[in-house]
């Protein structure tokens, strides 16, 4: 096979009427879709495709998790265009954040449903794109009557993709993705996770996530196998579902990233446990974030009654310009770990520690050699290859490294191309990422480039660092630095940040963290878990002025900023998170207070510092802490409060008034609310994100 076509063309002959692919919003409403009948639906969309004559141009792609997309994804490369996924923005959201990635693309169509198009539309208009550039596809409504199979012929160099890496104001990058690469990286995928046809496939990730659409969508096909997925909105809001329709559909492959295995940890009941039975799960990888093992261990632990086995747990390391998979567990052992001295990490020679203890940092392989990838590790700086137990950059090459960035060759050069000291071979993609071998291990350790990974997702911390200093006009542009530490449940968001000298005498604290909060979560959709105002002019920089990162972070860790106030104070910081699981539902008079303690909870806010009438939009929740909220309020109340509740309703006391009944606000009904749902929740890559 050349292409994906070839390979569309294959599982369409002889898939017959196999179900491919079946979207589940609850075990009593799906949607199937088998071999035979894709194949008539991406010819009759493909068909009209062509006729257009949009070969080698691109098509932004503008759907929630349905067959719509899939669909419409197959139907692009059956007519030789570029697909271009992004997230759909929501109702009448104002596009100018997504201005850079359109600019870059330059779009020739934008394909999408009958409802994003009406949520939407006006706001793509606003930024330069006309009503005529839109095509409807929403199945079953097509008025095409052409669905004979002829797609376009394709050779391994044409382009099937776009997938852009973040969604950042300033300079996105879109990954260039061939029908080659996802050829090569699919039987990657198939050799690391050991599946065939007989392979049962859940998936609750975003299709529009390189993890989402070629480790199961487009692997699925590979294996001419079965995929039945649901949206990520049903898993964050009960992260039950995931694991109940594993257990329903006796499924062998499914994962996600680190936080997603936490969240199940914490979140699913002992009476949700009894019903589970997880023996039939032979692959959970885990990838796309920093892999904890306290994690693995706490899920192994819990989910063992219900027959998970933990040596099903299987992490890998990928990423977008890798087209996915580098490297992977595959053996039918459990997963590696190691205990290294922490100092020696820092010392970028790793010594490792038989035993565990505050000085040592457990960490997880993330599995070893993969045909097709190669594997080095390079001293950043000298560019020599490294011996094993030496932390450096992680270098890879391979066919199923991506073709570049799109249109931008310096950036391209810079990164797809590079030659260790020494050696004639070049081609080498730099990662970007620090790790070590070890045994034929390899351990991904930190972060070479600034890039901050939150729950899957991908911020590049000069935009963070853009928006916190336009907040508040006691700050100093251009002095603030954005970064990630280690958390209990993970990687969060630091805020360090200097004051304008003029503004000292008259600084309000208080109300500089609420605008850092707010901004954050408006414009990026993440978090902010601390927060450090420090004097004028103290801000790590280089000689010509840039920032130090890396080094305002040891700074924060080891106490050393020169600070005039933190959020939280030590007090409030030392908190731990609650991790008792969801109570049974309490009378309905004590709904008030209990949504005041989840708030303070989710919101990192001190209790006494929330009140009923505190708008939502001041508290800085992250679009996860919104979605994990209504459904743990749906429990407390015995019913199925919407995911947009926080976005409806002002405040807690509005919400409040509506689940007691008092006041009828002119808002939708819980069962009015799918179309909306559907179009409200946006994952950019794999940012979980409720606008």
């Amino acid at each position: 096979m050349k292409s994906v076509n070839d390979l569309l063309s294959l599982r369409i002959t002889t898939g017959g009427d196999k179900v491919a692919y079946l979207f589940e919003r609850s075990p009593s409403d799906a949607d199937p879709l088998s071999y035979a009948a894709l194949g008539t639906e991406v010819a009759r969309l493909g068909n009209i495709l062509r006729d257009r004559g949009l070969r080698g141009k691109t098509a932004l792609l503008l759907y929630p998790s349905g067959l719509e997309y899939i669909v419409a994804f197959y139907a692009c490369l059956y007519a030789g265009i570029i697909a271009v996924p992004i997230f759909p923005p929501r109702k009448n959201q104002k596009l100018q954040r997504l201005q850079s990635i359109l600019d870059n693309a330059d779009p020739a169509i934008l394909l999408a449903t009958k409802q994003v198009y009406e949520d939407t539309a006006r706001g793509f208009s606003d930024v330069g794109i006309p009503l005529d550039r839109w095509l409807l596809t929403d199945l079953n409504t097509l008025d095409a009557n052409d669905t004979s199979w002829s797609p376009e012929l394709i050779g391994p160099e044409h382009l099937a993709f776009l997938q852009y890496t973040s969604g950042s104001t300033g300079d996105p990058k879109g990954v260039m993705v061939s029908h080659g690469n996802l050829l090569v990286n699919e039987r990657m995928i198939q050799q690391t996770f050991r599946a065939d046809e007989s392979a049962v496939l859940i998936s609750w990730l975003p299709i529009y996530h390189d993890m989402g659409l070629i480790g199961n969508v487009i692997q699925t096909l590979w294996l001419g196998s079965e995929m039945i997925f649901t949206s990520p909105f049903d898993f964050l809001k009960k992260p039950h579902t995931w694991l109940e329709m594993i257990s329903r559909h006796r499924a062998t492959h499914s994962g996600g990233p680190n936080f997603a295995y936490d969240l199940c940890s914490r979140r699913v009941t002992e009476e949700q446990l009894a019903q589970l039975d997880l023996s039939t799960w032979e692959v959970a990888f885990n990838g796309s974030e920093p892999i904890l093992a306290q994690t693995m261990e706490q899920f192994a632990r819990t989910f063992a009654p219900a027959g998970f086995k933990a040596k099903a747990i299987q992490p890998c390391y990928g990423m977008a310009e890798a087209t996915l998979l580098v490297t992977g567990s595959k053996g039918e052992e459990e997963y590696t770990r190691l205990s290294v001295e922490k100092q020696s990490l820092e010392s970028d020679q790793i010594q490792v520690s038989k035993t565990e203890s505050p000085d040592t940092q457990s960490l997880v392989a993330s599995g070893g050699g993969v045909e097709d990838s190669e594997v080095k590790i390079v001293n950043p700086t000298t560019l020599q290859v490294l011996q094993e137990g030496q932390v450096g950059e992680i270098w890879v090459k391979g066919p199923h490294i991506a073709v570049g960035y799109y249109k931008k060759p310096e950036q391209t050069a810079a990164t797809f191309d590079a030659t260790p000291f020494g050696e004639s071979q070049s081609g080498y993609l730099r990662t970007g990422d620090l790790g070590f071998r070890q045994e034929g291990q390899l351990y991904v350790t930190g972060r070479l480039k600034d890039l901050i990974i939150l729950r899957g997702r991908n911020l590049y911390p000069q935009d963070i660092e853009l928006s916190v200093a336009d907040c508040h006009p006691a700050l100093q542009a251009g002095s603030g630095a954005a970064f990630s530490v280690p958390g209990p449940e993970g990687e969060v968001l630091v805020i360090v940040q200097e004051v304008k000298r003029t503004s000292m005498r008259s600084l309000d604290p208080e109300a500089i963290f609420e605008a850092i909060r707010q901004i954050v979560a408006k414009n990026h959709e993440a978090q902010v878990a601390h927060i450090v105002l420090i004097m004028p002019a103290s801000l790590l920089k280089t000689s010509s002025g840039k920032i130090q990162r890396r080094g305002n972070r040891e700074a924060y860790l080891n106490d050393a900023l020169k600070s005039l106030h933190r959020w939280p104070q030590a007090a409030e910081a030392a908190m731990p998170p609650s991790t008792e699981k969801t109570k049974p539902a309490p009378e309905q008079g004590a709904v008030s207070d209990w949504l005041m303690d989840a708030l303070a909870k989710h919101s990192g806010i001190v209790r006494a510092k929330l009140s009923p009438e505190m708008p939502f939009d001041q508290m800085g929740l992250d679009s996860l802490a919104a979605v994990e909220l209504s459904g743990e309020l749906s429990e407390q109340v015995g019913r199925d409060i919407p995911a947009t509740s926080l976005y409806d309703y002002p405040n807690p006391a509005s919400l409040i008034a509506w689940l007691e009944g008092s006041r009828q606000e002119q808002k939708q009904e819980p069962a009015q609310q799918q179309a909306s749902e559907n179009t409200a929740i946006a994952i950019e890559g794999m940012a979980l994100r409720l606008p």
